[in-house]
């Protein structure tokens, strides 16, 4: 179990380097699932707006039609 828990230096420069680098690739990865959970928003957000807009413009056409009296 010490082993496990010993420093990265003592396995060598490329794992001190990957150890030292960790965060900041956790952080960019985060970054990158956030700027594509918010482009995934806009999208879904466009899509409800236009189901809406084809919904409004669809009941205002049916209830200007004529009725038959």
């Amino acid at each position: 179990m010490d082993q496990a828990r010993a420093a990265p230096e003592a396995a060598g420069p490329a794992a001190a380097d990957r150890a030292a680098a960790a965060p900041e690739v956790v952080r960019a990865a985060a970054d990158r699932v956030a700027v594509e959970a918010e482009g995934a928003a806009v999208v879904v957000g466009a899509a409800v707006a236009e189901v809406v807009a084809r919904t409004a413009c669809s009941s205002a056409r049916s209830s200007a039609w004529p009725t038959a009296a």
